[in-house]
């Protein structure tokens, strides 16, 4: 018996070695779509989940970061041994609920399903800025985007179930405190205070939506990944990023924080987990305001409105 368990162990271990270098990896044949997937966490993920056998599409804003990316990514699995399959890129901003309907139409036009949905774009702007559609530019990127893409993809996950929702949001989300009449108006502030509401945003998202769907078809997480090196805020001047750069050595790098979002996306354990906010692959609370179900309900409408999206939406 010990023999045939030691021999078992071994054929397992080869399989698995011959499958790695074939490029059969655990989503082989899986459709994914990640936001921002062109830098920072959003292009290590994407270069994890690609070396899995997933078949990538990218949104992202600019087109120069996409095709640097797709070379980059083409040499890496080559070099590895591994299948390369070119990621589709949707060049766009997301800012602009215009852009992430059309984003959407162009997901359908190329897929008719689609097993994980990762909601990673964002940015943090110290300056105010309003976007032609009325929004403050923080919360329209960082929770618009999210609310959209999500809302008109469901038909998609439904039809690649079990799928799964991942919302990147941040653990400055407990500094929010979401003025819902002062973001109806586009007067919500911006800098830090409009990111820590926009990742509180997130976070209302995942909980209103998490218990509306059935896990066994679509499960809804989101997650802290850390305090990473990333290019976030750099377009904030050369003082911003003076200070990013002095604060490197605390940071942890995307490919760490890409490896704990993989974890959520992939791990079996998780196929029915939902409505949870994670820390480097551990279930962490989030905050009360987070779990607030009237403000979730209310977010939930007024994000709605705003996008002029059905109301009710149609979840089931």
């Amino acid at each position: 018996m010990l023999l045939k368990g030691i021999f078992q162990a071994l054929l397992k271990g080869i399989q698995k070695e011959v499958e790695e270098k074939r490029g059969e990896g655990i989503l082989q044949n899986k459709r994914v779509c990640i936001t921002g997937g062109t830098s920072g966490i959003g292009k290590a993920l994407a270069f994890r989940c690609a070396r899995e056998g997933a078949q990538l599409f990218i949104i992202s804003r600019k087109k120069s970061k996409a095709q640097n990316m797709e070379q980059e990514l083409r040499e890496e699995l080559i070099k590895e041994g591994k299948s390369y399959s070119p990621p589709l890129f949707f060049q766009t901003d997301l800012s602009l609920m215009e852009n992430q309907k059309t984003a959407v139409q162009w997901m359908k036009s190329k897929i008719d399903s689609l097993h994980i949905l990762v909601n990673n774009c964002g940015a943090y702007f110290a300056k105010k800025e309003i976007t032609s559609e009325g929004l403050e530019r923080t919360f329209a990127l960082n929770h618009m985007s999210y609310f959209v893409l999500t809302l008109l993809l469901l038909p998609l996950l439904k039809k690649a179930a079990p799928a799964r929702i991942l919302n990147v949001s941040s653990k400055l989300h407990k500094r929010g405190n979401l003025d819902l009449k002062a973001v109806a108006k586009g007067e919500n502030p911006a800098g830090l205070q409009g990111y820590a509401d926009s990742k509180l945003a997130n976070l209302l998202f995942t909980f209103y939506l998490a218990p509306k769907l059935p896990s066994s078809l679509i499960t809804v997480n989101s997650l802290h990944p850390g305090f990473v090196a990333t290019s976030l805020g750099t377009n904030n001047g050369l003082l911003y990023s003076l200070a990013m750069k002095l604060a490197r050595p605390f940071q942890i790098s995307p490919q760490n924080a890409a490896e704990h979002i993989f974890y959520l996306l992939s791990a079996s354990e998780l196929q029915k987990k939902t409505g949870s906010y994670f820390y480097e692959k551990q279930e962490v609370q989030p905050s009360p305001l987070a779990r607030n179900r009237k403000l979730q309900e209310e977010l939930f409408k007024l994000s709605l409105h705003l996008s002029r999206l059905p109301s009710p939406f149609p979840l089931n």
